[in-house]
């Protein structure tokens, strides 16, 4: 990934994305390298280490999602509807909470 990208994914300022990526290159994290056809850019890699992380979290989300899956697939579509909106009724009472200041009228 470039610098560019970077900024624009995280939706920052090319300047905060040096910014941070000077942090992690110095952390280890990752490793930033001149990229042959243009040395004007930089690409941004995971170091072999950060690499074996993100494979393992790869693996747990894939895992995660399948488990979830089967999960949810043990309920009927009117069981799913049901559950969806005691979520939503129990979400708004946490949203509309008296002491919240978000709700306060002054």
């Amino acid at each position: 990934m470039s610098l560019n990208q970077l900024a624009k994914v995280r939706k920052i300022s090319k300047s905060a994305a040096s910014q941070m990526t000077s942090k992690l290159v110095s952390k280890g994290i990752i490793t930033k390298s001149r990229l042959e056809n243009n040395a004007k850019r930089s690409a941004l890699s995971l170091t072999n280490e950060e690499l074996k992380v993100f494979y393992e979290h790869m693996n747990q989300q894939t895992y995660l999602e399948n488990e979830l899956e089967n999960v949810i697939n043990e309920f009927s579509t009117e069981e799913l509807t049901k559950i969806t909106l005691l979520m939503s009724k129990i979400e708004d009472v946490w949203d509309n909470l008296p002491w919240n200041p978000a709700n306060t009228k002054g």
